[in-house]
């Protein structure tokens, strides 16, 4: 099961964290996708995608078809 983690960093913290990896500092890990505000990351992530979000969050691995059921929409309304 793949993690991502969602973080709001500036971007020398990113790069930091990119130049630590690069020479063995650090282990690869999860997944991350690192926004510069809190303001980017609701611009990006629609609240439909936050929900989402939120209901996949803690979970172990699900399919389209019960992320769909749990925000209650059609699973074709679901993003891949």
């Amino acid at each position: 099961m793949r993690t991502v983690i969602l973080s709001v960093e500036t971007q020398s913290d990113v790069m930091r964290r990119i130049l630590a990896s690069a020479h063995g500092q650090r282990k690869a890990g999860d997944d991350r996708i690192s926004f510069e505000s809190v303001s980017d990351r609701w611009r990006v992530l629609a609240p439909k995608r936050m929900e989402i979000v939120r209901v996949m969050t803690g979970t172990g691995p699900l399919t389209i078809r019960e992320v769909a059921r749990r925000v209650d929409r059609d699973f074709k309304g679901v993003p891949l």
